[in-house]
Formats: C-alpha cells, structure tokens, sequence
C-alpha cells in the first residue's frame, strides 16, 4: 500500500489549495476533480468550471486507457498500447463515438459558468493522474481557448504522467510516485462522486460567488 494517503477528495484539495498562490478559475475534471476543486475556489473565491475529457478503454478492460477524447474532439492515442493489444481501427472510432456522447450527457448535467478563460491564470484539477492520457487531452481543450498560464495540480500522478504533463504546464503534485497501481489506493475514502454530489458542489461555489 502506498504510504501516503489523503482522507478523501476534498481533503486532497484543501492540501493542493495551500500551493497554488493565485489563479482566476479552477476547472474539474467531473466527477471526480469537482471535490478536490471545491476547496481551492473557495480559498482563491473563484469560478468552477467544467472540462469533459473522456478515457478510451482498451477491449475487456475499459479501466485501461489506450487514448482520451477533449469535448472539442481532441483525440489523444497511446500508439504503443494500441500495438500491442491489437485494438482495431473500427474498435477506436466506436470509443471515440460513445466518449463524445457521454460527453454530451454530461454537459447537459452540470450547471457551469460559461466564462472566458482567455488570458487567465487557470487550474485544472483531478483527484489523480494514472497514465495522463485525460489530462493530456484536458490540457488541449484549455489552451485552445488561450488562458494566459495554465497549472496542472493533482494530489497524486505516477512519475512517468509527471514527466509528459510538467511539461505541457506548470504543475503542481504533492505525491508522486513510480510504484503506482490505482488512485484510490492513495485515499481512504474514494467512493464514487455521485452526479448529485457534483452538482451540488457546482452550485454552492458558483452561486456562493455570485451573491458577493
């Protein structure tokens, strides 16, 4: 077991928040990421916005990421883990069919600001980085929209996502490790971020803002 551990999401974020001297909004990766975004708005008193990157499941084990997909059709692939899992042409455009639906779902579920980013000092926020391919096809969506810095921060990453990621934005990790199996291995409580739980969060720190 790893021997760093946070007491849930929100800890997590109340932990990234105290290394992130400034920034004009914090963007989630749903659901898991709104949690761990709560505390730094809250600190910084800053929008919650939304980014829907998509992971593209290898066949028999879709936990297993082979590429990512950005709302704005960023298509990210692991070209080496395509190879050598034999994953189809047909297999790759069908994934990247359903992500973008779901993408569209979940667009529909959150309430989220519909702010400009443009030269900005954004965060963009996970409760962990695995391989990095999500992230990866995150950070594409942002900086199509020209944020004036961009700042990757997450509790935890395996070193080899580190390495590729810190060197797409300025990044801020307070556990990083190469012995990484999953992320809510880091955790002691990881349960799933239910849609209500998201909206909720969405809710109170957008509208908590809005009555200041």
């Amino acid at each position: 077991m790893p021997t760093l551990q946070f007491k849930n999401r929100r800890d997590a974020g109340a932990q990234l928040a105290l290394k992130i001297p400034y920034c004009d909004a914090v963007i989630a990766i749903p659901r898991g990421g709104i949690p761990i975004a709560e505390p730094i708005c809250i600190q910084h008193q800053v929008p919650l916005l939304l980014t829907y990157p998509r992971k593209l499941g290898a066949p028999k084990n879709p936990e297993f990421a082979f590429g990512a997909v950005s709302e704005y059709g960023d298509v990210i692939l692991n070209q080496q883990v395509i190879e050598s899992l034999g994953i189809t042409e047909k297999y790759i455009n069908r994934s990247i069919e359903k992500a973008l639906s779901e993408i569209a779902e979940r667009q529909q579920q959150y309430p989220c600001p519909n702010l400009s980013i443009e030269d900005k000092v954004i965060v963009i926020v996970d409760d962990g980085i695995a391989t990095g391919l999500t992230m990866l096809s995150a950070i594409a969506a942002i900086k199509s929209q020209n944020p004036k810095e961009l700042i990757v921060a997450v509790p935890v990453a395996s070193s080899h996502a580190a390495e590729t990621i810190s060197q797409q934005a300025s990044w801020v990790c307070l556990h990083q490790t190469e012995q990484f199996g999953a992320i809510g291995e880091f955790y002691q409580d990881f349960k799933q971020v239910e849609t209500p739980e998201a909206v909720a969060i969405l809710n109170k720190v957008n509208q908590s803002r809005q009555q200041k």
